[in-house]
Formats: structure tokens, sequence, C-alpha cells
């Protein structure tokens, strides 16, 4: 495996025309596995990252989308996919067409491209009532963002929900550019998703893998996690934050060191966690608390 950042690609185990959101999974076992959906061919690729994570915070981060469009027709599905998983963060709808002004794709064909688009409805939302100028400048800040990667593309994704239109609307009035370019390695639309990446979304509200495993049979809420894991979150030995600790594991049906897992930065809420909390969200200890401990 390529070291961390390294924009290396590697052969995984399938090939499909667009490259659009795969995965791979290094098992307990230690062996890499691709569980990315294939429908034909044999083979696709990713860009392997090393890099430790913020899954569970107020603000989070992901593995930025890359595609590798081989026609213009690949380059807009993609384009398409991703305008949709905005909009569904502020309406209930599936992929929805990307607005903006025409994107050059010859420089985009047969490269890895970091891309990103937002939907038109948004577009609309914000340009109803206005002068034709200023629809038109609403065109360009939201227009799509597609370009072949370099030194300086982002490989993580940043989902902040402090991050606003307002905010993105005054970069755009001094750059006068789109604010998929200005903000690349940001989510555009995290405003949508509340306060706070991972309590306020709907994820951690019920169970989201419904289907029982194949090996035990049971549901991954009523999975534990490994025994070891849960120990390595060492219960703060100063006595107010224990105190703080066991209380709030008493108030939540939990043992002092889930609730201090419940508080790592780098672990999204497990499941089983979850569902003995009866899937409420639980007070965080401070990062730096953790760290210390």
């Amino acid at each position: 495996m390529p070291k961390a950042g390294s924009t290396t690609v590697t052969k995984v185990l399938h090939k499909r025309p667009i490259a659009h959101d795969p995965h791979c999974w290094l098992t307990p076992e230690g062996k890499l596995v691709d569980p990315t959906y294939r429908n034909g061919g044999s083979e696709s690729y990713f860009v392997p990252y090393t890099d430790t994570l913020v899954l569970n915070g107020k603000t989070t981060e992901s593995i930025c989308e890359l595609c590798f469009p081989r026609s213009n027709t690949d380059l807009n599905i993609s384009l398409t996919l991703v305008a949709g998983e905005h909009a569904r963060r502020f309406q209930d709808i599936g992929p929805r067409a990307y607005s903006g002004v025409v994107i050059d794709y010859e420089k985009c064909l047969n490269k890895i491209v970091y891309y990103d688009a937002l939907p038109f409805d948004l577009v609309e939302l914000v340009s109803e009532g206005l002068d034709p100028n200023q629809q038109y400048l609403n065109h360009l800040m939201f227009s799509p963002y597609a370009c072949p990667v370099d030194a300086d593309t982002p490989k993580k994704l940043t989902h902040d929900p402090s991050l606003s239109f307002d905010d993105m609307k005054k970069q755009f009035s001094r750059e006068r550019r789109s604010i998929c370019s200005i903000f690349k390695g940001y989510d555009d639309t995290a405003c949508f998703m509340g306060e706070d990446m991972v309590w306020d979304s709907q994820m951690i509200k019920k169970p989201v893998l419904v289907n029982l495993s194949r090996r035990s049979g049971k549901l991954i809420q009523d999975i534990p996690p490994l025994r070891q894991i849960v120990e390595k979150h060492s219960v703060p030995t100063q006595k107010k934050r224990r105190q703080k600790v066991v209380s709030t594991a008493n108030t939540y049906n939990l043992s002092p060191e889930e609730v201090v897992m419940l508080s790592n930065p780098h672990l999204y809420p497990h499941p089983y966690l979850l569902n003995k909390a009866g899937w409420v969200s639980i007070p965080r200890l401070k990062t730096a608390e953790l760290i210390a401990n």
C-alpha cells in the first residue's frame, strides 16, 4: 500500500466506467476487501488514504469522492449524483440536475477528477424574485466544479455545519468564482444537517442496517463492540471529571468506559451502544480530556 497522502492509484477487484464512491475495508484478519457494488466488469481503482478522520463531533470528516470519467456522460452522472446528495439535505428527493455554467470536459476526461455540484433547486430557492443580473451571479456562484487531481487537491472532506451560505456568499462576492471551487474540501450543504454532524444525523436516531448478519444471525445493534476496544477508553482519574462520566453512564444505561468511547472523535458511535442508550444523543467528554487520558 502507498504511504499516507499518496495519490497513487491502486488496482482493486473490478473496473467500472465511473469510479464513483468505491470503498475498501481492512478486515480484523488483515485482509483488504472491496465491498463496492459492482454492475458488471472485473476491476476498479481507488486512491488509498490512511490518515485518521474525525468521525464523531460537531464537525466531521470523510474521504473525498473522486471519479475517472471516460466521457462527458460519465462526468455528468457523477455531478448529478453528488448534486442529489446535497439536495437530500434540504428536500426529500433523489438525484437532481446540477446548476451552473458549462464545465471544461476535455481537461477532465481519462483522469482522476475531484468534483462537486449543487442542485438546481437550491439556486432557484435563493434566486426567487431577484433581478436577472443577480440570478446570473447566483448561477455562477453555484456552478459545478471538476478538476484533475493534483498536489493541491484535498484528500478529505470537512463537514462543518457552522459554514453557512452567508459565509460562502461573502467569499464569492470577493472572488467571483463557484463556491464549489472556493470551498474545495468542504461539504457545501452541511449547514442543512443541524448543529452537530453526528447527534443531529438521522443515522443515530434508529438502526440503519436492518438485515441480519449471515454469520451470527444478529442485527448490528445486537453485536457489542470488541471488549479490548472498549477497555482502551480509560475513565478520567480526576475526581470531578470521573463523577461526570459515571453520572452520564448511569443516566444512559452505559458503562463509564462506554461513555468515554462514545466521546472518541475517531470512532463513529457504535450501534450497540446507541441501542443500549435508547438511540439518544450522549453528552461528550471534551476531546482534550479524552486525549489526556
